[in-house]
């Protein structure tokens, strides 16, 4: 450690300075300080003024053939002017050549023409040198349209405004060359010819006796009128580089939205007032096979199923979601999912729609062969307890029938015994054959078999019954529904009942309270699916309740607003308060393992919510009980809002 910090100070330890050396080396510091000093002022000038050679091609040739134009117009107007001031139609056209040979110089040749590469350079060199050329051609004819008017006027102190315009026309250009030679031609017209001739430049006696007064006063308003044009150029600059700046982001950031968006695996859309598709990504391929290019321009309901376009067409200019057909080039059928927003013009008019198309056709498949798996998974659940209800009705049945089988063996004898008494004739029954059929009947129990027969009958055919309803309504259950049908909820509801109650039959006793409810348009099977699971579950709250209250399952149906209503109730242990927000999510189970896979109430939720546009609440007291409502549309399941609450934790999650 001392050795470390031993050569630390010697490192941190300036070098020693030699005394002879000092004021050298102090000279050589001061010197670089002034450079660099210099260098600093240079930089911030130069950064105040602005660059040049900044101006895009085709705008630079846009203002070259405006000043063109301004050239052409002078040439006529020089030569007018020479005759006004009483020179004649040659002067004038002596005066006006020097300006009609630099004009012709500043005529590029044809625009497009691509330069031969060579030593020179590439093409862009050679054009900016092109540009430069005709730009000082340009800047030479109207700067001599300036001297040839003040010679003319006799040196008029008004018409030396025109060399400060034509300066400003320079700055056109945004260019040094042209800006720097308007000047120098400025300097050399007021300095030399005001000296050698100063009656063709001045009109005063003054300026005539002191040309370089003059010419140096000139010089400070022509270094003012430049200031203002150097102001006008730089800030030109920045609006451009800023315009350009935002143009490149906007680029990159339209790049990256269009490789999101191609990466995409829904459908982005957009399409007009009429419903024409105008955007399609990538996806709309890879889900129908059809090239996008195919299917722009034409109305995105056209390749709707025919029997779900009133539905799509009559939510189309409202914000919202559905769920669809589509019908593929080849004929076959994909179900898809779209959400979309209007879109308004500046007026506040509709203006088309934009949003996605997700296919969902694999996810139904997934969910309806996951809700089939559930549903044999519950039959499972409850075979033991179907097996003891049919058991029961069966056994008495057997009991009874058995029962039957002897009596009517019995009976049969003593229907023989009566044949051999009576005789084929008919005739009356002596009174000692009347002593024996009464023994007979006495041995036999009549009395008995007249009353216990009629009930064993009776007991067997309510057990056949019981059988039959609890087959009738297990097979209800597990029926698979692929399409929609008008269905009798109080008579689903009651077959579930039924095939549950074996899961309830030991905890509570259930209460029914149906209402007279309209027909309802869904699954059979799937609707089946969601009463057992709840009917199920309040079993298994009322088994793990500590209360010691009678168990209690109330299932009530009743329509209201226009909705079927169908609540079930039960005074079971209740949902604790901390895991209200997360009863409805995939594989989330308060009860054990074996007991429960945390998936019946997502799918429920996914079948009522998603499936058939209705809604799946729950209120609930810890320790006091649980309440479920199902509420579903009346009628047909297509005039449901379309946009409903969609499950996220669903069974297809």
């Amino acid at each position: 450690m001392c050795l470390m910090a031993a050569v630390e100070q010697v490192l941190d330890e300036p070098a020693p300075v030699d005394a002879e050396a000092a004021p050298e080396l102090a000279e050589d510091a001061h010197q670089l300080d002034t450079a660099r000093s210099a260098t600093s002022l240079v930089g911030r000038v130069r950064a105040w003024l602005p660059e040049g050679g900044s101006l895009p091609e085709d705008d630079w040739w846009q203002r070259h053939r405006v000043l063109l134009v301004i050239i052409a117009l002078h040439v006529p107007a020089i030569v007018v002017y020479a005759m006004v001031r009483g020179y004649g139609f040659r002067h004038g056209l002596l005066e006006v050549s020097v300006v009609a040979a630099f004009g012709l110089l500043a005529i590029p040749r044809r625009r497009g023409a691509v330069a031969p590469v060579g030593a020179d350079g590439d093409p862009a060199d050679l054009s900016r040198k092109r540009r430069r050329l005709h730009a000082a051609a340009a800047g030479f004819a109207l700067l001599s349209c300036s001297a040839i008017l003040v010679h003319l006027s006799g040196g008029l102190i008004e018409m030396h405004f025109h060399f400060f315009v034509v300066i400003g026309l320079m700055t056109l250009y945004q260019d040094w060359q042209p800006f720097l030679l308007a000047i120098a031609f400025v300097v050399v017209h007021h300095g030399v010819m005001g000296a050698l001739y100063p009656a063709s430049v001045y009109d005063h006696a003054s300026a005539q006796e002191h040309p370089w007064l003059w010419a140096l006063i000139h010089a400070g308003f022509v270094v003012a009128a430049s200031g203002t044009y150097l102001a006008a150029w730089k800030l030109n600059e920045r609006s451009r580089s800023a315009e350009e700046d935002s143009h490149g982001r906007l680029e990159v950031s339209e790049e990256r939205l269009r490789s999101v968006v191609n990466a995409c695996r829904e459908v982005v859309f957009q399409s007009d007032a009429r419903g024409r598709w105008n955007f399609l990504s990538p996806a709309w391929t890879t889900i129908t096979g059809e090239p996008v290019e195919q299917r722009l321009g034409r109305r995105g309901v056209d390749s709707v199923h025919p029997d779900d376009r009133a539905r799509v067409l009559g939510a189309s200019r409202r914000d919202g979601e559905l769920e669809f057909r589509l019908v593929m080039p080849d004929g076959a059928v994909r179900t898809v999912e779209s959400r979309w927003r209007g879109l308004r013009d500046a007026e506040g008019r509709f203006a088309g729609t934009s949003g996605t198309i997700h296919d969902v056709t694999d996810r139904r498949r997934l969910e309806a062969e996951l809700i089939q798996a559930q549903r044999l998974e519950s039959v499972g659940r409850l075979a033991a307890g179907i097996a003891h209800e049919i058991n029961t009705p069966v056994q008495y049945v057997g009991d009874n029938v058995q029962f039957l089988s002897h009596s009517l063996a019995a009976l049969m004898e003593l229907l023989g015994d009566y044949r051999a008494v009576l005789g084929e004739s008919g005739s009356l029954i002596p009174e000692a054959s009347g002593r024996l059929l009464s023994e007979r009947e006495q041995a036999l129990d009549m009395v008995f078999l007249e009353t216990e027969m009629p009930d064993a009958v009776r007991g067997a055919l309510d057990g056949i019954q019981r059988v039959t309803s609890i087959v009738r309504a297990m097979k209800r259950f597990g029926f698979t529904d692929s399409e929609r049908g008008p269905l009798d909820l109080n008579e689903l509801v009651a077959n579930t009942l039924t095939v549950a109650r074996g899961e309830y039959r030991h905890l509570a006793e259930v209460e029914t309270d149906f209402g007279n409810l309209p027909p309802v348009s869904g699954y059979q099977g799937d609707l089946g699916q969601v009463f057992l699971n709840l009917i199920v579950n309040a079993a298994h709250a009322i088994a793990d309740r500590d209360s010691g209250e009678p168990g209690r399952i109330r299932v009530r149906t009743w329509t209201e607003q226009g909705a079927a209503l169908v609540a079930v109730e039960d005074n079971g242990c209740g949902i604790p308060g901390d895991v209200e927000d997360k009863i409805f999510d995939q594989f989330f189970t308060t009860k054990e393992v074996g007991r429960g896979t945390g998936q019946g109430l997502a799918l429920a939720r996914a079948i009522v919510v998603n499936k058939h546009g209705g809604q799946l609440t729950f209120t609930s007291q810890a320790g006091r009980g649980t309440t479920f409502l199902v509420s579903l549309p009346v009628g047909d399941v297509d005039q449901a809002p379309e946009s409903v609450e969609r499950v996220r934790n669903d069974a297809s999650a």
